[in-house]
This record gives structure tokens, C-alpha cells and sequence, in this order.
């Protein structure tokens, strides 16, 4: 699998992948339809929201888009918060402030409280941390308004963190929902499984790699992706999937030694799994590395593709691919738009 530079698009503020959409000089613009435009588009952010895309502005204030067309405008509604469709999680700037739940398919509201309900959609499920005191996480079912569960985070105990010394252990990320198991992962490296209905935690674990090795440590906890009913970990060219129905490790290898000779060894902020193949990008910031593109093939360790943007003043702050392209936004908001080929560029 290879790519080649196809265009640059230089103002852009945001693009969504599914669709081709981007927003340039208040105009939303689309790669593969000319006529799929909007003008005076005063939105600065784009979001895939099942067919549908999502623009809201600085105040999170928006529309939502089919094709060419607004089908819905909740500027004067609501502000967006979070959202997974079919849900829009909203707050309104009242006194008190007050949050809620619509049900964009059914164009209904299911839940309007004061009382913060958080940013985490799972199916029919939202989970917050208590605004006063961020150890307590709560799990509501929308559909029916009911508090299913109260977690106390303060029974996972302490850790020692370099720096700071003994310190709570907090719930970084809430993973996915995996057979009625809310996966989470902690800032000491745990992660847990926790009951969806009941919020007892089932399981507590670490992911320990290269055992009985001189490599021998464990996934940190800001890597760690749920994809497909595994978790995928990847940092500096430590790959590692993980069967959490078979609870034991798939795959693992490290081909960091490789990536130094490629000048391609740095973190990766964000990356893409496609059956064997992981895409990923690096930002180029306070780096080792130059704005990077990568492809990873999975079965055979090695990298297969990569570009190297030789621009030391700027840094890749985004990265998105769909079945046609691959994207890279930089700082200075140019577009990078790279074409699926069959030939390996030079």
C-alpha cells in the first residue's frame, strides 16, 4: 500500500475523512463534489456524526449537515457537549446551566437536568465525574433517565508517580463497552472491567510486555486503544494487541531499533487500525522526528510506507485517512492530501 502527495489546501480549519468535507475562508468545501458547498459557513469544526456531519463554532453552537443541505440547527437550542449518534449530549448557558440528552433520530429530548451527566456515550449508556469531586464516576441509562451505579474511584488506591510521589490512581479514559464490561484505563496503567449494570469492578489488570526480557514493562495508559474487541497498544514501535475475551496477549513485537535508522521513532498522538496494516502520524513537535506518515503492516513487523515532510517550522496537528486518501492538517492549517497508488513512491 502506497501513497503519493496529491494537493496541498492552504486556510483550511477543519476536514472530516468520511465524506471529503472542509472548512476554507467560511466556505464549506468538498473534495470529490463541486456542488456539495456552503457559503458564509461561519463553523470552525467538522465531525463525522454517523451519515451525517456535525459543524459547531467557538461556542460550540452549530448545525447538522446531510450533503449540501442544514437539516438541523440547534444554535439557538443548545451548545454542544458531546455527542454518539443518536445522541447530542447538551448544556445551555442558563442559571443554573442545564444539561441534557437529544435523541437526534427520534428529534426528541430524553433527559434535561441540572446536574452535570458528563462527556462519555456508550450505546444507551453516559457516564460522568462529580464536578466537585472527580473520584466519584456515575453510570446513567438515557433512555430512561436512571442512575444505574456510583463508583468511587478512591478504592483503586495510590500510586507513586515520578515527580509528585504517592498519588491517587484516577480513571484516565473509559475505553468501550466489550460483552456488558465497561473497559477503562487508569493513570497508574490499570485497566479495569467493570459491570455496566452494576458498576462492580469485575477485573483489574495490567498489560505486561516482553515478560522474563530485558524489555520486560508494562503498556502505559495513554497508548492503549480499544479496537475491535482488543486493545491495541503502540509507543515508539512497541506494538501490542491484547485478546480481552481470550485475556492474554495476540501479538507483540518492538521494531524501535528499526524506526531510529528511519529517523521515524517518536510517539504517535493518534493512529488507525485496518486489518493488518496501522497508520499512524508524527506531530514533529519538540520531537526527534520531522511531521511523519507511517503505515505499519502488523503481520510482517516492518514499516511499508512513510513520508517525511522536511519543514522544520511546522508540525502535522491532525491526521484522518478514508478507502481513497490519507489527510495530515498542519499548524499553519494546509491540508496535506495524499492518494492511494499502487506504486511505491520515490
Amino acid at each position: 500500500m502506497y501513497y503519493l502527495l496529491e494537493k496541498k489546501i492552504e486556510n483550511v480549519l477543519s476536514f472530516e475523512s468520511l465524506y471529503g468535507n472542509f472548512i476554507q475562508n467560511n466556505k464549506l468545501n468538498n473534495l470529490y463534489d463541486s456542488e456539495i458547498s456552503l457559503n458564509n459557513f461561519h463553523y470552525i469544526n467538522l465531525y463525522n456524526f454517523n451519515r451525517y456531519i456535525i459543524a459547531t463554532d467557538d461556542l460550540n453552537k452549530g448545525v447538522i449537515i446531510e450533503g449540501k443541505n442544514i437539516i438541523f440547527d440547534f444554535n439557538e437550542k443548545f451548545r454542544l457537549s458531546s455527542f454518539n449518534y443518536p445522541y447530542l449530549n447538551y448544556y445551555k448557558k442558563t442559571n443554573p446551566r442545564v444539561y441534557g440528552i437529544f435523541d437526534f433520530e427520534k428529534s426528541k429530548q430524553l433527559i434535561e437536568i441540572e446536574q452535570f451527566l458528563g462527556r462519555d456515550i456508550f450505546n444507551k449508556f453516559i457516564i460522568s465525574n462529580s464536578t466537585v469531586n472527580n473520584m466519584i464516576f456515575q453510570n446513567r441509562e438515557i433512555t430512561n433517565k436512571k442512575i444505574l451505579w456510583n463508583l468511587d474511584s478512591s478504592i483503586l488506591g495510590n500510586y507513586f508517580k515520578l515527580g509528585d510521589g504517592e498519588v491517587p490512581v484516577e480513571i484516565f479514559k473509559f475505553l468501550g463497552i466489550l460483552e456488558n464490561h465497561l473497559i477503562a484505563v487508569c493513570t497508574d496503567s490499570s485497566l479495569l472491567k467493570i459491570d455496566i449494570e452494576t458498576g462492580k469492578i469485575i477485573k483489574r489488570f495490567h498489560i505486561e510486555l516482553f515478560k522474563n526480557s530485558s524489555n520486560e514493562h508494562v503498556a502505559q495508559y495513554n497508548y492503549i486503544k480499544l479496537i475491535n474487541n482488543k486493545l491495541i497498544y503502540f509507543k515508539n514501535g512497541c506494538f501490542v494487541e491484547y485478546d480481552l475475551i481470550e485475556e492474554k496477549i495476540i501479538i507483540e513485537f518492538d521494531i524501535s531499533e528499526n524506526l531510529k535508522n528511519e529517523n521515524l521513532i517518536d510517539n504517535a498522538p493518534d493512529f488507525v487500525l485496518e486489518n493488518n496494516l496501522l497508520y499512524y502520524f508524527i506531530s514533529g513537535f519538540g520531537s526527534f522526528s520531522r511531521p511523519s506518515l507511517v503505515i505499519l503492516d502488523i503481520n510482517l513487523q516492518k514499516i511499508t510506507w512513510s513520508f517525511i515532510y522536511e519543514n522544520d517550522n511546522v508540525t502535522f496537528r491532525e491526521f484522518k485517512k478514508n478507502d481513497r486518501n490519507l489527510f495530515a492538517l498542519d499548524s499553519e492549517n494546509v491540508l496535506h492530501i495524499f492518494e492511494k497508488t499502487s506504486e511505491e513512491s520515490t
